[in-house]
């Protein structure tokens, strides 16, 4: 009886009638068998279209339906066809567990996290000490040091800021020029140092378009905050007083001294 339900069942007729039967010579089951594993192959050979068979359409369709589901765990690997029958959630939850990142993957392509290129990090302008050495009228060699306990890297050009006595800040026009050529990424371990040449116009402290600065600030590029520099003199000693200042360039930073201010 319970057969004959089966009948009605889409999956089981599906099973029965759709799927290519693997070879077998012996004679369609008139009965539900009772063998064990070695009669797998023969129950499975009549799970599968019954077309070319001489056996009529309905009886070979409810005898089957009994075959295959006994014993159902075994006899379905053999007879179903488990891409076509998937529950599209499960499918998608099987798929997720086999990804053996135990993630789903990202449709823009990209990580979640910043990629770790194993590059020296920026020095931060609170890690440099800073001289600026006076060459001649209106020249002067910038000498960048990593005064931190770890490698830093300095790439492009420093900012100047200029401050009067009373620590205002005083307006100077600036321009960073590819002296004495494009900046080159240097990397700085501790104590080491990297260069950069500054060019002025001199003037009278007592024109308008002069600005009269006693302290000089500067920048590791890409920080905005800047930490004062030391200014040594075309004698060697500090340099203490004012300095008349206007129209500054300012050269790209070199790993080294050649040629940094010959411009």
């Amino acid at each position: 009886m319970w057969a004959s339900l089966l009948e009605a069942t889409t999956g089981v007729r599906r099973i029965a009638r759709d799927v290519a039967a693997p070879a077998d010579d012996r004679p369609a089951p008139d009965r539900i068998p009772h063998g064990g594993a070695k009669d797998l192959t023969h129950l499975a050979s009549w799970c599968s279209r019954t077309s070319d068979r001489n056996e009529p359409p309905v009886r070979v369709a409810r005898t089957v339906a009994a075959t295959c589901l006994i014993p159902a765990a075994l006899v379905l690997a053999a007879c179903g066809d488990p891409a076509s029958d998937a529950d599209p959630q499960a499918s998608s939850a099987s798929a997720a567990s086999a990804d053996p990142s135990g993630t789903s993957s990202d449709p823009s392509g990209t990580s979640s996290g910043a990629p770790d290129d194993g590059g020296t990090a920026a020095c931060a302008s609170a890690n440099l000490s800073v001289d600026v050495t006076i060459q001649d009228a209106g020249l002067a060699l910038l000498a960048l040091t990593n005064a931190s306990s770890t490698a830093c890297q300095l790439d492009g050009w420093v900012t100047l800021a200029f401050e009067r006595a009373d620590r205002s800040t005083v307006d100077v026009a600036q321009e960073q020029v590819e002296q004495p050529g494009p900046p080159l990424a240097t990397d700085l371990d501790p104590g080491e140092s990297a260069f950069a040449g500054i060019k002025w116009a001199t003037c009278d402290p007592s024109s308008t378009d002069c600005a009269v600065a006693t302290t000089v600030r500067v920048g590791a590029p890409g920080d905005s905050a800047t930490v004062v520099a030391r200014v040594i003199g075309i004698d060697g000693a500090d340099l203490v007083g004012e300095l008349p200042i206007a129209d500054v360039r300012v050269g790209s930073i070199q790993p080294s001294t050649q040629g940094v201010v010959a411009w």
